[in-house]
C-alpha cells in the first residue's frame, strides 16, 4: 500500500504544481504581464512564460518520469493499467480542488460520478 501511495504522491506533487502554474498563465495571459514585464503579444508572452519556468517543468517531467518507472517496475510489477488509474485519480483530483479553489469552479455532475467510479477501481486495486 504505501508503494501505491507513493506513486500517487509524486503524480500528485508534481501534477498540483504544473496545474497551478498553467492557470496562473490563464490568468496573466489576459493582460500579457508576467513578474511585471509586458509582453507585445500572445506568442513573445508563451515564449517567456515557457522560458522562465522551464527549470521547474524539467524538475517536474523528471518526477514524472521516476512515478512511471517506479509504478511499472516497483510498485505493481510491471503492470501499466494500475500505474495509469493512479494517474487518472491524482488528475482528476488536483482539477477539482485547483478549479475550485484557485478558479472558483465547481465540477459538474458527471465529473464527480467519474471521480467516484475512479476512486472505487484504485481502492480496489489496492485492497486485494
Amino acid at each position: 500500500m504505501f508503494k501505491t501511495l507513493w506513486v500517487f504522491f509524486i503524480f500528485l506533487s508534481g501534477n498540483t504544481f504544473f496545474t497551478i502554474i498553467t492557470f496562473w498563465q490563464i490568468k496573466n495571459a489576459k493582460n500579457l504581464t508576467l513578474f511585471s514585464i509586458k509582453f507585445p503579444n500572445l506568442v513573445t508572452f508563451w515564449l517567456g512564460y515557457t522560458a522562465m519556468l522551464l527549470p521547474a517543468l524539467f524538475v517536474i517531467n523528471l518526477g514524472f518520469l521516476y512515478a512511471y518507472w517506479y509504478g511499472y517496475n516497483v510498485a505493481f510489477e510491471e503492470k501499466a493499467w494500475p500505474v495509469q488509474l493512479i494517474i487518472w485519480l491524482q488528475s482528476v483530483l488536483v482539477m477539482f480542488f485547483a478549479g475550485w479553489l484557485y478558479l472558483g469552479e465547481l465540477p459538474a455532475k458527471n465529473m464527480i460520478v467519474a471521480l467516484v467510479f475512479i476512486l472505487g477501481a484504485v481502492i480496489a486495486l489496492i485492497w486485494k
